[in-house]
């Protein structure tokens, strides 16, 4: 029951009830003294990278910093690109979860809204991610780009969704904590 309601709630909701539901959780944790107020970066991967830099865009005065790796920043490339089409049942979840209204979809995708971006980002992506392909991290840096937004960047040439290889792996975590200690 309790999966069944996190599911439902999620659907059609990607890009304002999660992140207004991590939001009031990290609201929570400031009243219950576990978080220390404007000293929180954002960090996920993946569906958490989306969050992040979504979270960033919705709640622009709330975190100092946002990190996000092997993310999904446009809503409308999933449908086309990436294997989560053709896995079982995949297309009827994207399409269960996000709708059939491109623009909807547009307004819940970072990617098309970059220019509200107003914290340090440090964003990764491996170049053969065929779960989140990197055509989406690419559109993300073309959008902050043109909306001159500056960010930390780091491509794994020979990794895919997520980062496996120990030295990768390692590489990565040393930039986040550089990032951190430079941000936080």
């Amino acid at each position: 029951m309790f999966t069944a309601l996190i599911i439902k709630t999620g659907i059609l909701q990607w890009g304002d009830k999660i992140q207004q539901d991590i939001y009031e959780a990290y609201q929570w944790a400031i009243a219950a003294g576990l978080a220390s107020k404007d000293n929180a970066c954002i960090m996920g991967g993946s569906f958490g990278a989306y969050s992040a830099l979504q979270s960033a865009i919705e709640y622009p005065k709330t975190y100092r910093c946002a990190i996000g790796y092997a993310g999904v920043y446009d809503l409308n490339l999933m449908f086309n690109e990436g294997n989560i089409k053709n896995i079982y049942e995949g297309k009827a979840y994207l399409e269960d979860t996000l709708g059939y209204d491109e623009t909807i979809r547009m307004k819940m995708s970072p990617v098309y809204h970059a220019n509200n971006i107003e914290i340090p980002l440090f964003i990764a992506h491996g170049k053969k991610d065929e779960q989140v392909p990197f055509e989406h991290v690419a559109r993300l840096r073309a959008a902050l780009d043109e909306a001159k937004k500056s960010y930390t960047w780091h491509k794994f040439s020979r990794e895919s969704y997520g980062f496996f290889d120990p030295d990768n792996h390692a590489e990565y975590m040393k930039n986040v904590l550089d990032f951190l200690n430079k941000n936080i």
